[in-house]
């Protein structure tokens, strides 16, 4: 996976913004700023919130790829 740099700020600015993470420190290493995030109360709320639906998801895969037919892309009505 790669990411832009613009991409990757740009994603910081947002998660900041909507107060999943804050600013945990600021250095000049070499010329260049760095910038340490936390993840908030908030964030850390809201990840494992994001866990469990793919955890979710993973099982309902999981079980669907178990029935017959499912090799072939055949499923019938698996929901967990």
């Amino acid at each position: 996976m790669s990411l832009k740099v613009t991409t990757l700020y740009a994603t910081l600015e947002r998660l900041e913004r909507d107060g999943l993470i804050h600013t945990d420190g600021e250095e000049v290493i070499n010329g260049r700023a760095r910038r340490y995030y936390r993840i908030s109360d908030q964030g850390s709320a809201r990840l494992t919130e994001e866990v469990e639906l793919l955890e979710r998801s993973v099982r309902v895969a999981r079980t669907r790829m178990a029935l017959p037919g499912a090799a072939m892309g055949f499923f019938k009505g698996a929901e967990a």
